[in-house]
């Protein structure tokens, strides 16, 4: 039950990150289109591609100035970006071998995204709350999609 509402809260926490509201201030200097434009540009090897990750984050980060929350929306922002870049696998993954069970594809991100809540949750929990805690989530969060992200663009690639 614990899991359940940390990942609920993980989840709501992420979305309200990534989606400023009507009366929120101006939006976050995120460009998250840098790291699809970034995976296309590189090389079709990990260590190419790993480069990539951080580069919706760090300059982000850099444009708004240090601190929790800016460090909080810009790896959201750059946690979504590799969200998207997963969650548009799927039809490339299907075309490619169409024999494969979508249905599968679909188990496995769910599998891999509860494992996520878990992993993220274990190492943010290290600092023992606070402020950390939840910088440290957030960035386990994009750096391990970026992972999921760079896995699938590889097996579309080759």
């Amino acid at each position: 039950m614990r899991r359940r509402l940390t990942s609920v809260a993980f989840t709501a926490a992420l979305a309200a990150c990534a989606t400023p509201s009507p009366a929120s201030a101006d939006p976050i200097a995120a460009d998250p289109a840098a790291a699809s434009v970034c995976l296309r540009a590189s090389e079709a090897t990990r260590e190419a591609m790993g480069r990539c990750i951080g580069v919706v984050g760090r300059p982000c980060v850099e444009a708004e100035g240090p601190s929790t929350m800016s460090e909080v929306l810009c790896w959201s922002a750059e946690y979504d970006a590799w969200r998207a870049i997963i969650d548009g696998a799927a039809p490339s993954l299907a075309a490619l071998e169409p024999g494969r069970d979508p249905a599968r594809f679909a188990a496995a991100n769910a599998a891999w995204s509860a494992w996520l809540d878990a992993e993220c949750d274990y190492w943010a929990r290290q600092e023992g709350g606070g402020s950390g805690e939840q910088v440290d989530r957030v960035q386990c969060a994009a750096r391990l999609a970026a992972d999921r992200a760079i896995d699938l663009t590889l097996a579309v690639r080759r």
